[in-house]
Formats: C-alpha cells, sequence, structure tokens
C-alpha cells in the first residue's frame, strides 16, 4: 500500500484484467489508482466513500462534476476579467506608473496560470467523457496527461507561474512599504531586481520541485491530485 504506483494485471493470454476480478479483455482493462493515495487520502476514501450506496456515490459524483464544472466557469471570469485590466493598464497613459507597471507584471503571471488550469480541467473533462481517464497510463487516450512532453511543460509552466504570481505579490508589497514607511520621495525603483525577483526566482523554484516530483511512475502530479481529492478516481464510486 502507498507504493504511488498504479497496476494493471496482465492475463496468461496476454490480455488485461478487467474491472470484474477474474475477467480478462483486450481493450485497456482496469488501472489500480488506489496505491497513489496518500495516508490521509486513504483513510478518507474509507471513511465517507467505500461505505456509500450506490445512489450516494451516483450523488457525489454529481456534486463533483458540478463543483468541476462551476470552478471552470469560475477561471474563465477570471481569466477574462484580468485580461481585460492588464488591456486598461496597457492602453490608458493616465494610468502608467510604478504601481501599475508592477501590476502588470502580476497580471501575465495571472493569466498563464488561468490559462493552464482551463486547459487542464478540460483536458481532464474530456477524457472523462471519452472513457480514456482508466487508460490514461497505457499510453493512448490521447489526452496531454498521456502526451509527455506536453503534460511536463503545461505542469511545469502552472507550477512556475504560481511561484511567479505570489513574488510579484511581495513585489508590491515591499514596494508600497518603502514608498509609505520608508520615503514618501523615494525615486524609482530598481526594476531589474524586481524582474530577478519576480521571474527568475521562480525557475529556481520549480526546477527543484520538478526534480523531486516528477517522475516515471506519475507524469503529471496534479492529474494524480484530481483523482485523489477530485474524483477519486471515479471507478472506486461505482
Amino acid at each position: 500500500m502507498f507504493t504511488e504506483k498504479a497496476y494493471r494485471f496482465c492475463g496468461p493470454d496476454g490480455l488485461w484484467e478487467s474491472r470484474q476480478r477474474g475477467h480478462f479483455t483486450n481493450g485497456t482493462g482496469f488501472t489500480q489508482f488506489m496505491n497513489c493515495y496518500s495516508r490521509e487520502a486513504w483513510e478518507y476514501y474509507v471513511r465517507y466513500i467505500s461505505n456509500k450506496t450506490s445512489q450516494e456515490k451516483e450523488m457525489m459524483r454529481e456534486m463533483i462534476a458540478t463543483s468541476r464544472t462551476l470552478e471552470i466557469v469560475g477561471l474563465c471570469i477570471s481569466l477574462v476579467t484580468t485580461v481585460v485590466s492588464l488591456v486598461i493598464f496597457c492602453y490608458f497613459r493616465s494610468l502608467r506608473c510604478h504601481r501599475t507597471r508592477i501590476h502588470k507584471n502580476l497580471f501575465v503571471a495571472m493569466i498563464v496560470q488561468i490559462a493552464m488550469r482551463i486547459i487542464m480541467y478540460v483536458d481532464q473533462l474530456v477524457a472523462k467523457e471519452t472513457g480514456q481517464v482508466h487508460g490514461a497510463s497505457s499510453g493512448d487516450s490521447n489526452t496531454i496527461y498521456d502526451t509527455p512532453v506536453v503534460c511536463e511543460v503545461l505542469y511545469s509552466l502552472l507550477e512556475y507561474t504560481k511561484t511567479v504570481k505570489f513574488m510579484w505579490m511581495f513585489i508590491e508589497g515591499v514596494y508600497l512599504h518603502k514608498m509609505i514607511a520608508v520615503s514618501v520621495f523615494s525615486g524609482k525603483p530598481n526594476y531589474v531586481i524586481f524582474y530577478i525577483m519576480g521571474w527568475d526566482i521562480g525557475i529556481i523554484s520549480t526546477t527543484l520541485s520538478l526534480a523531486v516530483t516528477i517522475d516515471d511512475t506519475c507524469r503529471c502530479r496534479y492529474y494524480e491530485y484530481y483523482t485523489i481529492s477530485g474524483s477519486y478516481n471515479r471507478r472506486h464510486m461505482s
């Protein structure tokens, strides 16, 4: 248990075992993800999922699907409003100042992050609707998760923009503190330092994070997170 490796059983005739034990099929078979759960997620599954009736599990699936749909809608609204805000800051000269310059860098990081999340969630929905979630580890689902290079780029960029977003929030706090507490009539801020802090530090932290978390067993940790905390692989609820 908790080996962090999903697995499938192959029968003596070279066929994959289906969800029903002892029944083998020439399809993609059934992939068991339970070992990928953390101890906390497993305890949560046993307490709240495994003892539910079929009707209760169906209601939970609908709640999960509705929550994810609402999240996608909210992200789309956030993306549109953030893009509009960035356009306003860039278009109107009267709004151009040091503070809005910091804002624009923050908005760019937010836009990329939101866009990556939308792509990730839509990809999961498409995979689920086409019945390919169970085949994600077989290499034939035609989704982003099953495309190694695209997968790593997407989730690496997501991690990077998360760090960049918080760094630019920190930079804005430093700038406001300098303006209010240090010197009311301070001069032009050193944007070279700001850009290094905002965009370069994220590269270092993201690289270290990827070196620790990305391996051959689970190429996309966000997909694993969605499987555990979002849908519990759905097959265990049916």
